[in-house]
């Protein structure tokens, strides 16, 4: 099983998109204890390229939350579609229970792939502080 966020059915389960979306923040939970394992200490860093080692710990942090991003971002997009046809669905047979049942269903994902957005922005500011008191030192990354 791949951890990749870009294949689509993903959306279709929130649960599984959950489960792939918690493997994916793995780097953004184990910040500190990567940075320590890295990043010698300063009694320690003779000899050793620490602004190499911060700049590509924070080329794949910043690729793994462009990647959740992008896919949290996809998922909303296809949730408010789905959403969108489904009111529209109940617009047209306003009686039928089956329908409104799978649009609250809906709208339940969509609330919870937007908080999810909410949780992702909260994470990879708490891994960028991180980032940042570790390695200010040694890396400036580009602002984008």
């Amino acid at each position: 099983m791949t951890d990749s966020l870009e294949d689509e059915s993903l959306c279709l389960d929130f649960s599984q998109f959950m489960q792939r979306l918690k493997t994916n923040r793995l780097i953004d939970d184990r910040i500190i204890h990567e940075l320590n394992t890295t990043l010698p200490t300063q009694s320690f860093a003779h000899g050793v390229n620490v602004t190499q080692k911060c700049k590509t710990l924070h080329d794949l942090i910043k690729g793994a939350h462009t990647s959740r991003n992008e896919a949290i971002e996809r998922c909303i997009s296809l949730q408010v579609n789905k959403t969108k046809m489904l009111a529209e669905e109940k617009e047209k047979n306003p009686e039928n229970f089956k329908i409104r049942k799978q649009l609250g269903k809906e709208q339940t994902n969509l609330r919870l792939f937007r908080q999810e957005l909410t949780i992702e922005a909260i994470v990879q500011e708490r891994a960028e502080t991180a980032f940042y008191e570790r390695c200010r030192e040694y890396y400036k990354p580009e602002q984008s």
